[in-house]
């Protein structure tokens, strides 16, 4: 996207942003029913803790939801829209609001920045943060985030002036998954069972229906189970058909904003290999990871091979019945979920985000933090 490697500015549409505080950390990021929110989100959670530590992040972004950018307002975070600049435009848009704002990073999240978009913004001197989730690179930048398991396997062709934080002690949660949680690792039991069922911020391939329908058929005595549906879900109601016709009380909610209490209440969650999977590591909750997107097989697998829940393949080709053969043993099984939910209480503390915003922040930049 927009990978033009000249950095200059001219002719290029203006910048429609009436942000008048200093600005520290330029933020590029994306969202729509197409990719989903989590991009967005975890950089919400950056952001937060940037703001924590006095610092201003401004957000760049062609996301168009009006939901979704009310969210970054309602945070006091500042917004540039790019929805109806030309994608040759946004790497030099990008940077006429670091150069507006006198920012000296730029964070840049998406699968769609390639190589040449972020050397135009490295040859206009700003340090940049990349974060990733396929890995290898080498990517032209200060700072690589991966904050997934398999990071931790991943071979990175990086120079040695590239900083790595690999892993989910960086997991970008945001900051009502932080401390002062009460959180129970052995609260799944076989009676009266709590299901979440969230596919994160989207669901493009349209498979929440069919994990309804799985759930549904294993007709759990006494079950409830919630289906969360992200703020860029769309779809023509095929979520609250298959909700209506199961013989277990199933509630569709949509765009929630306790996510925290829902899945305190949960003891068991059905989610897409995204950022959920860090949420349920940090409030002990047993999950089943499925993928619907590339980006998330490896994640779904590397939930298994960690014993920290089960990988349901990819949703997008398993039938209901499949997916119900696949969770039927994992459902029953409660001294297993409760050893995995302590496991993965134990692996993400809902720190990352710190971290990653003091290395933004420590004196020298790429030399500092920790």
């Amino acid at each position: 996207m927009g990978g033009a490697p000249c950095a200059s500015t001219r002719n290029v549409p203006p910048l429609h942003d009436d942000w008048v505080q200093p600005v520290s950390v330029i933020i590029r990021v994306d969202a729509s029913a197409a990719i989903g929110a989590g991009h967005l989100m975890r950089c919400i959670a950056l952001a937060q803790a940037l703001k924590r530590r006095d610092a201003t992040p401004l957000f760049v972004t062609r996301t168009a939801d009006a939901g979704l950018l009310q969210r970054l307002r309602s945070e006091g975070f500042g917004v540039v829209p790019l929805a109806h600049a030309a994608a040759s435009d946004d790497s030099a848009l990008t940077i006429a609001a670091a150069r507006l704002h006198d920012a000296e990073w730029i964070v840049v999240d998406g699968y769609d920045f390639d190589p040449a978009y972020l050397a135009a913004i490295r040859t206009e001197g700003r340090r940049i943060l990349y974060i990733d989730d396929l890995g290898g690179g080498p990517y032209e930048c200060d700072v690589v985030l991966n904050q997934n398991l398999h990071a931790l396997e991943t071979r990175y062709a990086e120079n040695t002036r590239t900083r790595l934080l690999l892993g989910p002690t960086y997991a970008l949660l945001r900051k009502e998954f932080g401390g002062g949680l009460q959180i129970d690792a052995n609260r799944a039991s076989n009676r009266h069972p709590h299901i979440l069922i969230t596919m994160g911020g989207a669901d493009p391939e349209g498979c929440t229906p069919k994990v309804i329908e799985a759930i549904a058929g294993m007709r759990l005595e006494g079950s409830e189970t919630r289906v969360i549906a992200g703020p860029a879900f769309q779809d023509d109601g095929s979520i609250e058909r298959a909700a209506s016709q199961s013989t277990t009380r199933i509630e569709v909610l949509r765009s929630v904003d306790n996510m925290v209490e829902h899945m305190l209440w949960a003891d068991r969650c059905v989610t897409a290999g995204g950022s959920t999977c860090w949420e349920c590591c940090r409030l002990a909750l047993p999950m089943a990871v499925g993928s619907i997107a590339l980006n998330q097989v490896r994640v779904a697998a590397s939930i298994e091979s960690h014993r920290l829940g089960v990988n349901l393949g990819w949703l997008t080709r398993e039938s209901a019945n499949s997916i119900r053969d696949r969770l039927g043993p994992w459902f029953s099984n409660v001294s297993g979920l409760r050893r995995a939910a302590k496991a993965a209480s134990e692996l993400v503390d809902g720190r990352g985000a710190d971290r990653v915003a003091e290395v933004l922040l420590a004196p020298g930049g790429r030399d500092g933090g920790g």
